[in-house]
């Protein structure tokens, strides 16, 4: 009898355990099933808009690490800044210019690709395939569009200028300059210039690099002679008879060597993928990029100062003509 009375005894505790297992499960499990959620979000979303947060009361490059409080200044310079109001009524403007239509024609698309059409599925991976692009090709043909001429010389000098001077004019009355020249200094004493126009009516993109003993021109508009190799340059006497006679002109041959016609988008995925692969800096890597950002921060600062030589480095004229910044501002 004590033998029946006990088994029934552990039957009621294992029970009673069961029942508080269920209410403790019932309990906390949703809370753990949202819980990692709220880790994520705390992680990547709410730290990341605390840390923007503090990081706009503070004066702080880029390219600088140290960063100094100046509270509220940012905001009350950002409101009375021009370029700002003109971006929030573009945005405003594009908002309603663009979500509505973007809705109608997503519902008309919807209701078609939900129908029994042929091809529903092409269709369909068609819609979607913008989705699934890849980051990186999109990265790349924002590189090659924003890098273009700074990133190039870079490239080709094998460094980044020491130093720029810019000067430009809003023919257009635009807010920005529509026609711009800028002077590159390289170490060694060499020189890069570029001029860029929005009103001229003739499509220029073209590169001429001058050397001591040869000139090669590319032109990307010419598909017949893209690249031309001129055997000529510039020879001085050491010992001249008279002053005409100290440098001497040498004309050669021209030669346009034959250049395969490739996509420049499949050419730097394809540097790309060869990069990871064999684990080596891509040939635009993260330097490259932020010297080409620090060339293009200098020329806007020079314009700013009617072609003021800017410090590529620092950011500050070359002659420290600090007078001159502070009256020009």
């Amino acid at each position: 009898m004590s033998e029946a009375v006990e088994q029934v005894a552990q039957v009621r505790r294992a029970g009673a355990r069961r029942r508080r297992l269920h209410r403790l499960d019932a309990l906390v499990s949703p809370y753990l099933y949202v819980g990692s959620f709220f880790v994520v979000f705390c992680a990547f979303g709410l730290f990341p808009l605390g840390y923007t947060a503090y990081m706009s009361l503070t004066d702080r490059n880029l390219l600088n690490p140290t960063t100094h409080f100046v509270g509220l200044d940012n905001y009350t310079a950002l409101i009375h800044d021009s370029y700002f109001w003109n971006a929030v009524e573009n945005t405003l403007g594009i908002w309603v210019l663009s979500t509505v239509p973007q809705l109608l024609l997503a519902l008309a698309l919807a209701h078609i690709l939900n129908t029994r059409l042929r091809g529903r599925t092409w269709f369909r991976m068609t819609v979607l395939l913008p989705q699934v692009t890849s980051l990186v090709a999109v990265a790349l043909i924002f590189t090659q569009l924003f890098s273009r001429d700074y990133g190039l010389f870079n490239y080709l000098l094998g460094g980044r200028p020491e130093w720029v001077s810019a000067v430009g004019s809003q023919p257009l009355g635009t807010r920005r300059a529509d026609v711009g020249f800028v002077c590159l200094g390289y170490p060694g004493g060499i020189l890069g210039h570029v001029h860029v126009s929005w009103v001229d009516p003739q499509k220029v993109r073209e590169i001429v690099v001058v050397g001591s003993r040869q000139r090669i021109v590319f032109n990307d508009l010419d598909a017949n002679e893209r690249v031309r190799v001129f055997d000529k340059g510039v020879v001085r006497k050491t010992e001249p008879e008279t002053f005409g006679e100290t440098f001497l002109l040498r004309d050669g041959e021209i030669v346009s060597p034959v250049v395969k016609a490739t996509e420049p988008l499949k050419e730097q995925c394809c540097e790309f993928i060869e990069a990871v692969r064999d684990r080596r800096p891509p040939t635009t890597d993260a330097q490259f990029g932020a010297d080409v950002v620090r060339v293009l921060e200098a020329i806007d600062r020079s314009l700013v100062l009617r072609g003021t030589p800017i410090d590529v480095l620092e950011n500050h004229a070359v002659h420290g003509d600090a007078d001159r910044v502070s009256s020009l501002r």
